[in-house]
């Protein structure tokens, strides 16, 4: 909480300092993370909403929410519970002649009423300097953390508060070789904690090798095609008589785009095959392919709509499987309302299989399907003022009986940008 308290005075300090805001209007860019179709039903699905207009290269922003969860540990015996967010951060986005810096700052606090053992205060950030030497080399440096809680409809022990921490250390450079064509590469380590240990997934640290080409039209349409390989260490011992590793490499071949189609539609999207190794145990080795497609169409004046389709292959460290295969549908559509008011309504269907039991396994490999509705309005009653509200319904059904729920979420929040 300390940490929280000292945000809020920075936030106080740098609002003091800031200047008055420029003319009122809307912001034509929208937080991602508002709408993200990949985003999982969690417990803390309420996040700090879109940030309002960016008219200096400081600012600062405060607000919270209130949200009610009807099955927060997504069990087939629900367990419902209120609780509340509140937030601070720092937001720079400076550039000095060919350079930029970045830096995006938050401190949340959650706080339930029932169950207070889930009380915490995640610090979530991202830093980066964007460089360039002359008009063919440039890349970015950059420093990301991202705290959660995790999902209890697979940690399945409610008695626990188990945050993850995910980080990421990146060096990137991108060097113009001629015409449209790009030749990129990157070094990055990547840090995944959870507080309590998941064996099912695993705490692990990767060092993480990056190269490819790419190629930009002068309609900033692009094509890239990447190689990337991961050596991973697990925060766990080996274990022969389960055959649980502690490293791993993955491998990755990827092909992605991003196109405009017309003057109101484009797409973007990632096609890659995966190879996943384990140091000692040759059972737990994987390949199979992943996706991620995106279509987005500006159907009218006031109306967008957008469609998804995802296809995810991860690890999954158990007697019954060795990896999971995650495939994902979504529709959407936003309407302007009003110059202030958007409406965004969101439907998503998937399922999981869980693949590659170890030998001697006699049971029946555990397959899950899921569907959700999510509405989402967001009003901006002040230039710097957002207000929003969410309602989510959500239903699982599985061959194995404790995953097997259903319940729905409702939210109101509020931010202030300085």
């Amino acid at each position: 909480m300390a940490r929280l308290l000292v945000a809020l005075a920075l936030s106080a300090a740098v609002a003091a300092a800031a200047q008055t805001p420029a003319e009122e209007g809307l912001a034509e860019e929208r937080d991602a993370s508002a709408t993200d179709p990949e985003e999982a039903p969690e417990p803390e699905i309420v996040k700090p909403p879109a940030a309002a207009l960016r008219d200096r290269p400081v600012m600062a922003r405060v607000g919270g929410s209130l949200s009610y969860d009807s099955n927060l540990f997504r069990t087939p015996d629900a367990l419902s519970d209120r609780y509340a967010t509140v937030f601070a951060g720092l937001s720079i986005d400076k550039a000095y002649a060919q350079q930029r810096i970045r830096l995006e700052l938050t401190e949340t606090a959650y706080r339930y009423d029932k169950f207070s053992h889930l009380d915490f205060e995640a610090l979530n950030y991202l830093g980066a300097w964007d460089w360039q030497l002359g008009p063919r080399i440039g890349g970015t440096l950059s420093a990301t953390r991202v705290q959660s809680l995790v999902d209890y409809s697979e940690f399945q022990r409610p008695g626990e508060l188990n945050v993850r921490t995910t980080e990421n250390f990146a060096a990137g450079a991108d060097a113009w070789l001629f015409g449209g064509w790009h030749l990129t590469g990157a070094l990055s380590r990547v840090k995944n904690r959870y507080s309590v240990p998941f064996p099912q997934e695993g705490s692990y640290e990767a060092d993480v090798r990056e190269g490819g080409v790419k190629w930009e039209s002068t309609q900033a349409n692009w094509l890239a095609f990447n190689l990337r390989v991961l050596d991973g260490r697990y925060d766990r011992p080996l274990v022969p008589l389960l055959q649980v590793d502690d490293g791993f490499r993955r491998s990755e071949t990827e092909a992605l785009a991003a196109w405009r189609l017309t003057g109101k539609s484009s797409f973007d999207g990632r096609v890659a095959w995966t190879d996943y190794v384990s140091d000692h145990f040759a059972v737990r080795d994987f390949s199979g392919l992943a996706a991620r497609l995106r279509f987005v169409w500006q159907a009218g004046v006031k109306l967008g709509i957008d469609a998804g389709f995802t296809r995810d292959i991860e690890p999954w460290t158990d007697i019954s499987a060795s990896y999971r295969v995650d495939q994902r549908v979504t529709l959407g559509a936003t309407w302007q309302a009003a110059a202030r008011t958007a409406l965004r309504l969101e439907a998503r269907r998937g399922d999981s299989d869980f693949r590659g039991p170890l030998p001697g396994f006699t049971g029946t490999p555990r397959h899950d399907k899921e569907g959700s509705v999510r509405f989402n309005a967001e009003w901006r009653a002040l230039r710097n003022l957002m207000l929003n509200v969410g309602a989510q319904r959500h239903r699982q059904s599985s061959n194995d009986p404790a995953a097997n729920f259903h319940g729905s979420q409702v939210s109101a929040g509020a931010s202030l940008l300085f």
